[in-house]
């Protein structure tokens, strides 16, 4: 049952970290650069393939092979590492000066 909800939060938590690219793209790398930004489906295309190239973080290093415990981290890093990533760089943004 929890691989199923895996599947299912899949693409929605994909989206969500394509979003998130987005708009930091937009932030500082559009400015910096005097670049166009790209459209959502290519910023997938390149997070996929860098995600391909880069590897998967181990998200659990302990020696329990709990699924329920791997997909609560994984879905935890998923969710919440753009949230924080998107945060931080509006603060950047906001009272950075730029």
């Amino acid at each position: 049952m929890i691989h199923l909800l895996i599947i299912c939060a899949c693409v929605p938590l994909s989206a969500w970290r394509v979003y998130v690219t987005l708009i930091l793209w937009k932030w500082f790398v559009t400015p910096a650069f005097g670049t166009s930004a790209p459209s959502f489906f290519l910023m997938w295309g390149l997070l996929l393939t860098l995600s391909l190239l880069i590897g998967k973080p181990d998200y659990d290093k302990s020696d329990n092979p709990d699924s329920t415990a791997k997909a609560a981290q994984w879905l935890t890093f998923t969710a919440f590492v753009p949230l924080f990533a998107l945060g931080f760089g509006w603060l950047i943004k906001t009272f950075g000066g730029l």
